[in-house]
């Protein structure tokens, strides 16, 4: 800023003396551009450049050396700065003729530009370009000065980076030897020049997997930026830069840190705190934090590091792009696929503008859309973005260069995934022998790739071969990453797995306390806060547990599944989205049931019953604590005790952040070249300003609100607790757990608890399928039913049955499939006679104990002064008189669209018009149940519209009722949702969706979903389905009466108004809706029509 300062006197002094055009002036002008080019003031820089050549031309002619240099720097600024290759290649290409028209097309002048040339067709990705050009500069330098000369030195540096990018890495070490020798015999270790070269021969023994070399070079060049500059320079913070991140792929955490932190404060004392310089060092720290497992962290050092860069450029420079995608890599890693996708296209869109299809770039950004995408299940697209990074890359790079095995390696593991191990290992060996002439036998990459190649034998149950792989992985990453290195763990938990295949349990059980060695600083009984918060931790101490419960170990096994489930939690909650903690969860549910075989064995072996109830509790952190997570939330804004004035300020806070933002969005939306400097700058501020202030508030809420704190974070209860708080008397609960080797359900009493063991998982659900094919034929023989019925009470029931004999209600917690099954339609003798479940007993459902505990204690939000709300006969087709000519709306036309190709496969007339027929008896059944109750608030026909159910619903009835369509997005199509009026929307598009429902309060004692498969959604182990049913619970609703098939449309009209009938004489809705069943069985119905409605909740 001072030089700035003193530039600016001189200019004006000289404008005054000597005039706007005299060479000294001009001179004076690009100096300041030189400033605020290092400044990061590209737009300002350019200004000044571009000024000072015009005078140039005008006063020295177009051809002098001032005019070359003038064109050089605005090529320098458009390839620093803006990352605008093109202009930058066409101010250097007219450098370049200047120099050949003034000294000669082999003068030395003409290889400097040569040179820039070269490194901005590096940056392309257009690698033998650029080989040419440095070429030709070595050639003439060669040619005129000889091999001793620094410039011929800076030329072969250049070839050595260039070499390197094409993965010739004998080639760029020779021509970086080179280079270090000349430097050396002139200057010293002590030179600048000498510390560039060290710091290129260490990236080159970084990109060979050779960390300990790299940072040995990098320290040297360290040494010798001090020793030559006296200070720490801009120069001396990218090696140590460089040194970070050679430490942190080392698996050397802190010493990385270190390093980068120092690299970013002498940045900071170099540029000041808001330049784009510092972006690098910002998107390595967040690399680092990133690889430590603490993502929050890591994605605020990306979004910093895109920040700086935006407040210059926007999003139009490839390290914004790169930065961009960083932020995509942590989503992606937080389980938020969705929102990784979304700024992986931002990226792939600014570098195909930027840099062309054709960069390797691009091929990396590829690989990360199709590892989201594989990760989401969309397997097509995942194999179309994998075959596009490997096309691209060999085109760009050669068939035989290391990323090329990379994307190899990638569609690799993919084919794995599709359970084509052929293919994968056509792949990975492919992979392993470019890795090979790239790197040799010690590199990491070489590891990796025969870790897949371990891993694809051992799917083929070639588990022999496999064992042999993994130990070369191994043994490679020992050498290449030290024993304590995550990958090492990663390799070992494979070994483990493979011997556990071989039944070598022994051996097994030994990796994997060996992986938790490496995870946990050494010690395989480490606390959790001294492990790594990684996949791998969790799946080593489960596998631990698993070893141990297999050899009769249960205090150990126990111990270990105690262990593996809090872990689970603490890498959870660093996930961002609920869909994301579910899938995480579901990934790891065997914990649960193997840990709650552990319990039952210390129960037994010690005759202690207190081990069942930790059976239970340990059970319970396992099933439904995503929504549970969701509920407390949603209390927490209710209970948590919170004034009046803290929630307006939190309220005012939010609004704050999301204008802000919206401010941000508005002038990226601009083009470039209309987007002011200084706005963007202030609207970035204001933006990073209110989220600081928002973060602030959030955790004056956990300081200060303890109740608050306790329901945002909730936590299972212990099981007396839940008992007062959720058992109704004369109820007993069954809580099951699937388990694909074992499986298991608890009886719970209000002063009993017992564990009894089920069949397999996989033996459970095959006889649940076959069940509820007869449930759902209106014609099946009701003998063969009952038979089926039996057979799975015997399954399923039998084993607790001295807890439930002499019970009047049953509460299911199911998981897995037994959450589509009707336990009403099981059947079992009693008195030498047949009987229903349900009409021996009242069933109602729930999530699991915990979430029912949560919502007992959930205080009113007030049910208004309504009784009931009904909505019923919606109109589906645009020619239904009912709509009175009304057409649907574009939102409507898509949704429906959608909705039906992934139904019926194609969206057709036919298809739309026996998939949304008009259900007339919907409308009998809602104006017979108003007559009923005398109710006036409901809505028919092209009344029963989703805008008008998002306003009355909140507005509170003690009952809600909707009768109409519903689909559970089918196909990919879209989230489960009732289908109300398709005519006459204008802000909606017709389908009411779970998370729409999420989005509402609805206040209501029950919700009546009298619609096809409401009780059904996507299932997720462990946390059960996620449908309409969780939707309304969220949303208030204490109960829900919800559909598990198709329903008949007069049977359930009969059905709900003997429901609503009991309702208005003073029965509580559970046993309402189980009384009208029982009028149903009585009459000799088939279970078809008596069985899909199911009761869900209730106090």
């Amino acid at each position: 800023t001072a030089a700035l300062g003193s530039f600016e006197k001189s200019l004006a002094i000289r404008k005054q003396a000597l005039g706007d055009k005299h060479p000294f002036t001009l001179n004076n002008m690009a100096m300041i551009g030189d400033i605020y080019l290092e400044q990061g003031d590209y737009a300002a820089a350019l200004s000044r450049y571009e000024t000072a050549l015009a005078g140039m031309r005008e006063t020295l002619g177009e051809d002098s050396a001032d005019v070359m240099g003038m064109l050089g720097r605005i090529g320098s600024a458009h390839y620093r700065l803006s990352g605008n290759y093109e202009q930058a290649l066409e101010y250097y290409g007219k450098a370049l003729d200047l120099a050949r028209k003034q000294s000669g097309a082999q003068s030395p002048a003409a290889a400097s530009w040569m040179n820039a040339i070269g490194n901005v067709r590096l940056n392309q990705g257009r690698v033998d370009d650029a080989i040419a050009q440095f070429q030709a500069a070595f050639d003439i330098y060669s040619s005129v000065y000889g091999a001793e000369h620094p410039d011929t030195a800076l030329a072969a540096d250049n070839l050595g980076l260039a070499f390197q990018k094409a993965g010739n890495f004998d080639k760029s070490l020779d021509f970086h030897n080179r280079a270090l020798g000349v430097y050396s015999a002139l200057y010293g270790d002590n030179n600048i020049n000498t510390a560039n070269t060290l710091n290129s021969i260490g990236f080159l023994h970084d990109s060979l997997g050779d960390y300990a070399m790299a940072a040995s070079f990098y320290r040297r060049a360290i040494a010798a930026y001090r020793a030559a500059q006296n200070k720490d320079t801009a120069d001396t913070a990218t090696s140590l830069n460089n040194l970070g991140v050679a430490l942190m792929k080392a698996g050397d955490y802190r010493g990385a840190l270190e390093a980068l932190e120092q690299a970013l404060a002498i940045k900071i004392a170099v540029y000041g705190k808001d330049n784009p310089a510092l972006a690098s060092v910002h998107n390595n720290l967040g690399f680092t934090y990133y690889h430590m497992g603490e993502i929050p962290r890591a994605m605020e050092y990306y979004q910093t590091a895109l920040d700086l860069l935006r407040k210059v450029y926007g999003d139009r420079h490839p390290d914004a792009a790169t930065a961009i995608s960083n932020i995509g890599v942590a989503y992606y890693e937080t389980g938020e696929f969705e929102l990784a996708l979304e700024y992986y296209e931002r990226a792939l869109k600014a570098q195909i503008e930027l840099l062309g299809a054709a960069h390797p770039d691009v091929a990396r950004t590829y690989n990360n859309i199709a590892e989201a995408m594989r990760k989401r299940g969309d397997m097509k697209g995942a194999l179309e973005y994998f075959k596009k990074a490997l096309d691209t890359d060999a085109a760009a790079l050669g068939a035989w260069h290391p990323a090329v095995a990379r994307d190899a390696s990638n569609l690799a593991m993919l084919f794995m995934d599709m359970g084509d191990a052929e293919a994968s290992l056509k792949l990975s060996g492919q992979a392993l022998e470019i890795r090979k002439k790239a790197f040799g036998e010690d590199h990491p990459d070489t590891a990796l790739s025969y870790n897949n190649i371990g891993y694809a034998h051992y799917l083929n149950g070639e588990f022999a071969q496999a064992l042999e792989n993994f130990e070369k992985a191994l043994e490679l990453r020992k050498r290449t990453q030290g024993e304590m290195h995550p990958e090492v763990a990663s390799v070992l938990v494979n070994m483990g797995i493979a011997h556990k295949a071989m039944n070598n349990l022994e051996s097994a059980y030994a990796y994997v306390i060996k992986a938790l060695e490496a995870q946990c600083g050494g010690s395989a009984d480490a606390t959790l806060q001294q492990c790594r918060p990684s996949e791998t931790t969790v799946s080593a101490l489960a596998l631990a547990g698993s070893y141990s419960l297999g050899a009769g170990r249960a205090a150990e096994a126990s111990s270990y599944f105690e262990r593996a489930a809090d872990a689970l939690d603490a890498l959870r909650a660093t996930l961002g989205s609920e869909e994301a903690k579910t899938r995480f969860g579901s990934a790891f549910y065997e914990i649960f049931p193997d840990g709650i075989a552990a319990f039952a064995l210390l129960a037994r072996e010690t005759g202690d019953d207190s081990y069942l109830e930790k059976a239970f509790e340990f059970a319970e952190k396992g099933i439904g604590r995503v929504f549970l997570e969701m509920l407390g939330r949603r209390r927490a804004l209710v209970d948590g005790g919170l004034p009046a004035d803290v929630i307006a300020r939190g309220a005012t806070l939010r609004a704050r952040l999301a204008q802000a933002r919206e401010a941000v969005d508005a002038i990226e939306s601009l083009p470039a070249e209309q987007q002011k400097l200084e706005a963007r700058r202030a609207a970035y501020s204001d933006y990073q300003q209110a989220g600081r202030d928002f973060e602030e508030y959030e955790l004056s809420l956990f300081k200060d609100y303890p109740s608050y704190a306790a329901l945002m974070r909730p936590r299972p209860q212990p099981l007396d607790d839940i008992r007062s708080a959720v058992i109704q008397p004369g109820e007993t609960v069954l809580e099951y757990y699937l388990g694909r080797d074992i499986s298991w359900v608890f009886a719970v009493t209000d002063s009993s608890l017992h564990l009894y063991q089920l069949p397999p998982a996989a033996d459970i659900e095959k006889r649940i399928d076959l069940f509820r094919q007869k449930l759902m034929d209106s014609n099946a023989e009701s003998g063969i039913v009952r038979k089926m019925g039996a057979a799975l009470y015997k399954e399923l029931i039998a084993p607790a049955h001295e807890q439930i004999d002499k019970a009047q209600k049953l509460l299911i917690v199911p998981t897995g499939k037994l959450y589509f099954l009707p336990f009403e339609s099981l059947s079992t003798e009693r008195a030498g006679e047949s009987r229903w479940l349900a009409e021996l007993y009242d069933i109602r459902y729930a999530p699991s104990m915990n979430v029912l505990h949560m919502s007992a204690g959930r205080a009113p939000e007030g049910q208004g002064g309504r009784g009931w709300l009904g909505f019923g006969d919606p109109v589906y087709a645009e020619d239904d008189p009912r709509g009175e000519g009304r057409a649907m709306s574009r939102a409507t036309e898509r949704a429906v669209a959608a909705y039906t190709r992934g139904l019926a496969g194609e969206d057709t007339a036919a298809t739309r018009g026996s998939l949304w027929m008009r259900i007339p008896g919907t409308g009998v059944e809602v104006k017979t149940i108003a007559g009923l109750l005398g109710a006036q608030d409901y809505f028919l026909g092209a009344d029963a519209t989703e805008a008008r159910f998002k306003a009355e619903s909140p507005r509170g009835a003690r009952f809600v009722h909707v009768a109409s369509h519903g689909t559970l997005g089918e196909g990919g199509a879209g989230q489960p949702a009732l289908v109300l009026s398709l005519v006459g929307n204008e802000s909606e598009d017709g389908f009411l969706t779970m998370t729409e429902v999420f989005n509402l309060k609805i206040p209501a004692e029950t919700v009546v979903l009298s619609a096809c498969k409401t009780g059904q959604g996507v299932m997720e182990r462990g946390e059960g389905v996620a449908g309409l049913s969780r939707a309304f619970l969220y949303a208030g609703a204490n109960s829900l009466v919800v559909s598990l098939w198709s329903v008949a449309d007069e049977e359930t009209k009969n059905l709900m108004v003997d429901f609503y009938t009991r309702l208005k004489s003073g029965e509580a809705p559970g046993a309402a809706l189980n009384a009208a069943r029982r009028t149903m069985i009585a009459s000799g119905m088939n279970p078809y029509f008596w069985a899909p409605f199911v009761f869900v909740g209730g106090r």
